[in-house]
């Protein structure tokens, strides 16, 4: 991000692929995002619409079949290279900015891409009036500056997410997830639709980024500390049953895909997820990604309690189940557990005992079986001055007797091992433990 300071001192302006974005400060009310493409917009459709010519031309051998948004993409790319030219020698952008350009204006997404291109955007929400809210990662929550989005933009980006997810959203189905992959760029979009919603549409694009942050990443944004990281490393190196717990978007998959990262890459890792948001390096040579159709979703060539079982025949090293929700994946998982499945998982709650609770007197749970979870690690969510800021809170330990159920937190300011001494291989721990709550079963 290449940071300019603007002539007034209440803006702040930087570059992403094809915009300047304005971030427009206002310390007592709304701030606001203010993107201007770099491409002059009639020149840009102009360019749009030769390109959509030259695609129909030469692309009429391709195989007839809907095309994802990569896919359109890589047509440009080897077919535009004119247009692309035109808009390079223009308007001086590179040839990535240029081709992204030409595939947003192409689809009538063009209002939309830098919500999809900054990466300094961490969810984008497009509310039912169709305003646009921001989280951004420097500048916290902003407005988008724009008049009301046009609903022809509106059902252009529903379509797309449609075809995306090979979904068509109705009155019995109103509800999607599409994941978006193309050149540096990896996104999410939920989409809700009436009935559930009252009236048009509620989208919401989460960027998820395309190197993932690393633990180190997380030490230095003060998400965790440095003996909570290490211990985190040595538990998943130990093949422990750890649970990640968090409300929604409080980074509960970031921290499960910086604890991966660290586990050997010989291991034979089978991750299953309803979004594909867990990032396998290349060098992970042993990795198998399933992707299962989401809750919401009517398609059910499979789904996550099938595959949860069929772990017991493809002999993992170590599991990773993203967004463990109901019932069915939580009796499926604790039975995994006690035939010996090694996993890490993530689960919503805002406690430690909420999630126990639900766990045993919601979704039936043997309290016995909880002594298979060796790890619980609590995530909080909380805004300070605007932004979010997430955070490990605690990690806990689970004793469940016939009478009771008793929850400890790691006490990390016992350790008697320096910090100079720690290593991800250390199994040094020295730390006592405090009784948070006992439940009475």
């Amino acid at each position: 991000m290449t940071l300019l300071q603007s002539s007034e001192s209440s803006s702040i302006s930087y570059e992403v692929p094809g915009y300047i974005i304005d971030i427009i400060k206002n310390e007592e009310t709304i701030s606001y995002y203010s993107p201007k493409c770099k491409v002059p917009f009639h020149f840009l459709y102009k360019q749009s619409k030769r390109c959509y010519k030259s695609l129909k031309t030469n692309a009429r051998d391709l195989p007839k079949k809907i095309l994802t948004i990569n896919e359109f993409m890589i047509l440009i790319k080897s077919y535009c290279h004119k247009q692309v030219s035109d808009i390079i020698s223009n308007s001086k952008v590179s040839e990535n900015e240029s081709v992204i350009l030409l595939l947003f204006t192409l689809l009538n997404l063009e209002p939309f891409t830098p919500l999809f291109v900054d990466d300094e955007i961490t969810e984008s929400h497009i509310t039912t009036s169709r305003k646009v809210v921001i989280d951004h990662k420097k500048y916290g929550r902003l407005v988008l500056v724009s008049e009301q989005l046009s609903n022809e933009y509106i059902l252009s980006l529903v379509k797309r997410c449609e075809l995306e997810a090979n979904q068509n959203l109705n009155q019995l189905e109103p509800s999607l997830k599409a994941s978006f992959n193309f050149l540096n760029v990896r996104a999410r979009v939920s989409i809700d639709s009436p009935p559930i919603v009252s009236n048009n549409f509620d989208i919401i694009i989460r960027r998820q980024k395309t190197d993932p942050f690393t633990i180190q990443d997380l030490i230095n944004t003060g998400m965790l500390t440095e003996e909570q990281a290490i211990f985190l490393i040595n538990a998943g190196i130990n093949r422990k049953n750890i649970a990640i717990v968090g409300e929604p978007y409080s980074g509960k998959t970031t921290l499960a895909n910086a604890v991966l990262l660290n586990l050997p890459n010989t291991w034979k890792i089978i991750i299953i997820e309803d979004t594909d948001e867990i990032y396998v390096p290349p060098n992970f040579i042993n990795t198998t990604k399933v992707i299962v159709p989401p809750v919401e979703s009517s398609l059910r060539y499979t789904n996550k309690e099938n595959e949860i079982t069929k772990l017991l025949h493809r002999s993992p090293d170590y599991v990773f189940v993203g967004e463990v929700q109901n019932k069915a994946h939580s009796k499926t998982l604790f039975e995994g557990y006690g035939a010996g499945i090694k996993a890490l998982h993530t689960v919503h709650s805002d406690s430690a005992e909420n999630l126990v609770r639900r766990w045993i007197f919601a979704h039936e749970i043997n309290p016995e079986y909880l002594n298979s979870i060796d790890y619980i690690v609590l995530l909080n969510r909380k805004y300070v001055k605007n932004k979010v800021n997430r955070r490990v809170e605690k990690i806990y330990t689970l004793e469940a007797k016939k009478s009771k159920l008793s929850i400890f937190s790691i006490d990390f300011s016992s350790l008697k091992t320096s910090k100079n001494e720690f290593s991800p291989s250390s199994e040094n721990f020295f730390y006592k433990t405090n009784l948070e709550a006992t439940i009475s079963l």
